[in-house]
């Protein structure tokens, strides 16, 4: 992360933006925080690397200085995020800058997907376009505390959830969502056979749900940041379910096996209508998914959180991995 020049409040502040969920992330944050707390951060000149968006900014009404850069981890997908400040040191805009053709696909359906999206769930997007041979997200920026990560799914975020179902539902082989999903993997039988009995409600997806990606605002409401996986006709618990594993697999560092049979209790105890072999049904259609993604941004098959993903999908069991 690259921290431009300013006050040393101001910068102690800017800092907030670094992501941290795991203990050792806490940790590098507190030492970041720390260092420009007692003016021992060097100055980078983060400001320069919005000389390029300039004219973009611009044409979008907005005249503030880039005030700390946050790059991506290399990849297919990489991205930088531009932090810009008023005279006040407050942080106004984000400008979310892809090079690469996958990072820019994603920049534009992040773009879509917070325009379609009930108002309140998502930051504002403000604007959208081509700067030189990049791409770039405008969005208003939202002030709050990422959620702690924990082994439960706090009720603001089930009642969260509740609000992306849309009106419409339809049967499982038919579902928008899970036709998408089999055009990228062949779902086995014990992992589609279960739900084939009922229709399943439509809903807003976001691909990519975890804790360090929802913050609380100082109200007490929740945003949902980084829509990049969004799509408008999702399929329902799969975001939640993904929220408890990545929690399970990134956080406490449970097995699959271990975590498997922990999500299952909280799905079954959330939604008790939902019969045994649909529980593990879906915790198995999530992993799928999450395999999906994994490929998607380039990793390999030997990956950790591949091969963790792999195992939840049911790679090795029937009931369990």
């Amino acid at each position: 992360m690259l921290i431009g020049p300013g006050k040393p409040s101001w910068r102690w502040r800017w800092t907030r933006a670094y992501p941290a969920s795991r203990l050792a992330g806490r940790m590098r944050k507190v030492l970041l925080r720390g260092l420009c707390g007692l003016h021992l951060l060097p100055e980078r000149k983060a400001d320069a690397e919005g000389d390029f968006a300039q004219e973009f900014l611009e044409e979008h009404g907005v005249n503030n200085r880039v005030c700390a850069v946050w790059v991506g981890v290399p990849g297919a997908s990489q991205k930088w995020t531009l932090f810009l400040a008023d005279e006040n040191g407050q942080v106004t805009h984000y400008l979310k800058v892809g090079q690469v053709p996958l990072a820019q696909y994603r920049l534009e359906k992040e773009f879509k997907m917070l325009k379609a999206l009930p108002e309140g769930i998502g930051p504002r997007a403000l604007g959208f376009g081509q700067i030189g041979n990049a791409k770039a997200l405008l969005l208003e920026a939202v002030h709050g505390q990422p959620l702690q990560a924990s082994a439960g799914c706090p009720d603001s975020v089930t009642g969260l959830a509740s609000r992306l179902v849309r009106q419409e539902s339809c049967p499982f082989v038919d579902h928008p969502w899970v036709r998408w999903l089999q055009e990228k993997i062949r779902l086995p039988s014990e992992t589609a056979a279960p739900l084939t009995s009922r229709s399943w409600p439509v809903n807003f997806f976001h691909g990519d749900f975890a804790p360090w990606n929802i913050l609380r605002l100082p109200g007490g409401s929740l945003r949902v940041l980084d829509w990049e996986y969004g799509m408008e006709e999702g399929f329902p618990f799969i975001d939640l379910i993904y929220y408890q594993l990545q929690v399970r697999a990134l956080v406490y560092r449970r097995g699959p096996a271990e975590a498997f049979r922990e999500v299952h209790m909280w799905l079954k105890s959330c939604v008790p209508d939902l019969k045994e072999d649909e529980a593990r049904a879906l915790i198995r259609l999530a992993g799928w998914y999450g395999v999906w993604q994994r490929r998607e941004d380039g990793y390999d098959e030997r990956d950790f959180l591949m091969n963790w993903r792999k195992q939840i999908a049911g790679w090795k069991g029937d009931t369990a991995p």
